[in-house]
């Protein structure tokens, strides 16, 4: 498989979530909102709902499945405290471009890593007030993407 890469910043839409135990201040991650772009180009586009992809150019989407994750509890020497989890994603569907863009469509995995920053932050998800409440969460992150040879 070849790779080809991208560096994305965004932010990570979060939410209460009111599902129990309510105690626990869960926050659940509703639409992560990013920008790709090739290293060397300021003309990316925001992806539609992650984990799909678009490019930014040809229109081209992708949709993935996580497969494996790595976070800063499982993998403390890679993956920075207060970061979004490192993925692995299997593309699980395609859609050409409304031109017939097809830059990702041949993308079987994509690969999230050096994440810095992204998770949901830990105060405003104490009281019953505090549901439905969303936020921006900034984050930078490398994206890997790889297809068959």
């Amino acid at each position: 498989m070849s790779p080809r890469s991208l560096v994305a910043h965004g932010s990570s839409v979060v939410e209460v979530d009111s599902s129990p135990p309510f105690a626990a201040a869960l926050v659940t991650c509703v639409t992560p909102m990013l920008t790709l772009a090739a290293p060397g180009h300021a003309d990316a586009k925001p992806a539609v709902e992650v984990p799909s992809m678009q490019h930014s150019k040809d229109s081209s989407a992708i949709w993935g499945s996580v497969i494996a994750s790595a976070t800063s509890v499982t993998e403390p020497n890679f993956v920075e405290a207060g970061a979004i989890p490192w993925l692995l994603l299997a593309v699980v569907a395609v859609q050409a471009g409304p031109t017939g863009g097809n830059k990702l469509t041949d993308t079987t995995y994509i690969q999230r890593l050096d994440t810095s920053e992204g998770v949901a932050p830990v105060v405003g998800c104490a009281a019953p007030a505090d549901i439905g409440k969303k936020a921006l969460v900034p984050y930078t992150t490398d994206y890997y993407f790889y297809r068959a040879t």
